[in-house]
């Protein structure tokens, strides 16, 4: 093979510039170490700050990849000292010297990891959206609650003892599922949040499931499918609802073809007060005589009259009535899927969410305006939202995590997001869980939020 020498210059270890030499046109990367090696031994300062497990401690896997080469882009040699190259800020020789003495080997700060994290993070974040949003997207759309149930199990289960804990001041975790149509997702999270029973019992938390369909054809239906469902108030009581949700009260238009198409169009009409138990019972009923749902055909011009509340006005009601209570019962999950609507009914929980009484959200997604109103506003009450992917949660936020392809992408798409309570035990397990096979991920919730420069353990 015949030696080919070059005059591109190349940077070793120690800052030192070489003329490079290559074989067949590839670097003699031997050649370059040994130069390296050399000049460590003559005394020079090298820094490892672009070690990558200086940023993300080991193990690695391949879906770090990623994340990793984008923070090693990140990083530049400037003569003894380290640089990072985050978005045209560049920490160099001179800043260097303010955070290290005189003679010592230059260490980066705390606060100058956080910066690169956040900063690879952000590439990573930003690909992946601009990679994922876009029409007809399964891989988005189909994680949903179903997908998620068995960490929120899990959830429950390990954060069910309390200091105080004892099995008569467990409290019941209450489940809502608005736009539940025909039970699928009922009948998930009833399987999956199966309660402890036998001697154990006290050591599983017992759930209310309020599942909310507003067409009475789809309701009907519901009620079927979910009449074999155990409807024990010991441990897991259900209760199906033919009603409305959203910000306004009143018996409102429903555009009612018969599917999970149907959603509410304005209608003016007096609002409601609380439910009586009368109107509760109705709720509770489907409205059709045996059999007819499973005759009528898909129609897209039928509208009916549908009772709705908002969930605050829903919960005092079911309270007043003896149904619920805020002493024993505790909103865990609120599940939202009302084509196009969902910010609506977050809107007229309201009361509910600023209290901090609700622990998650999931709300479907299509249309990036209702998306930033919806992130803008649970954020404003203390919540942290994320696009769930696959295999990350993707943070949202107006200012800290929002995607220029998610203003320039228009046309509709489908996918679903998660809320939960910033900063709680919840939401720190459930981001914990999601990213447990990915370390980097694993250890970056607080860099994410800003809330420390340094990695939670």
């Amino acid at each position: 093979m015949r030696l080919k020498r070059t005059n591109e210059p190349t940077t070793t270890a120690g800052g030192a510039m070489v003329a490079g030499t290559t074989f067949g046109g590839k670097r003699n990367v031997l050649f370059v170490v040994a130069i390296s090696f050399v000049s460590f031994l003559m005394g020079s300062q090298v820094s490892s700050r672009c070690k990558l497990q200086d940023l993300f401690p080991a193990p690695w896997d391949a879906s770090s990849q990623q994340l990793a080469d984008n923070t090693a882009s990140n990083c530049i040699m400037t003569g003894t000292n380290t640089g990072f190259v985050t978005r045209g800020v560049q920490r160099n020789a001179t800043t260097a010297t303010t955070a290290s003495s005189p003679g010592t080997d230059d260490q980066e700060t705390p606060q100058m990891k956080a910066l690169a994290r956040r900063e690879s993070l952000r590439k990573l974040y930003d690909d992946y959206v601009t990679r994922e949003v876009h029409f007809n997207n399964w891989n988005l759309g189909c994680i949903d609650l179903q997908f998620l149930a068995p960490y929120l199990r899990v959830i429950n289960d390990r954060l069910r003892f309390g200091p105080r804990w004892t099995p008569e001041t467990r409290v019941r975790r209450t489940i809502i599922d608005v736009g539940a149509n025909a039970g699928d997702d009922a009948s998930a999270i009833l399987g999956i949040f199966q309660a402890v029973r036998g001697m154990c019992w006290m050591y599983g938390n017992p759930i209310l499931l309020l599942s909310i369909e507003p067409s009475p054809k789809v309701f009907c239906e519901m009620t079927e499918a979910l009449a074999h469902a155990s409807n024990d108030t010991k441990f897991e009581e259900i209760q199906l609802l033919n009603i409305a949700l959203s910000d306004k009260t009143g018996n409102l238009q429903f555009m009612d073809p018969g599917h999970e198409g149907g959603k509410l169009v304005a209608s003016d009409v007096a609002p409601l007060d609380k439910m009586t138990m009368d109107e509760f019972t109705k709720a509770t009923t489907c409205s059709m005589p045996a059999g007819q749902h499973k005759t009528m055909e898909i129609d897209w011009s039928r509208r009916t009259l549908v009772p709705t509340y908002t969930i605050d006005l829903l919960i005092e009601s079911l309270e007043a009535l003896g149904k619920y209570s805020s002493a024993s019962d505790r909103i865990f999950v609120l599940k939202v899927d009302t084509e196009g609507s969902d910010h609506l009914v977050l809107k007229g929980a309201a009361n509910l969410l600023q209290q901090h009484r609700i622990d998650f959200v999931v709300f479907e997604t299509s249309l990036n305006n209702n998306l930033k109103w919806t992130v803008e506003y649970m954020s404003s009450l203390g919540y942290e939202c994320y696009l769930i992917a696959p295999k990350n949660l993707i943070p949202l936020h107006i200012t800290k995590w929002w995607y220029a392809h998610l203003d320039n992408f228009t046309t509709h798409w489908w996918g679903n997001c998660l809320c939960g309570i910033g900063n709680s035990p919840e939401m720190i397990m459930m981001w914990r869980m999601y990213h447990l096979d990915d370390q980097p991920l694993l250890n970056s919730y607080d860099i994410v939020w800003d809330r420390a420069t340094t990695i939670r353990p």
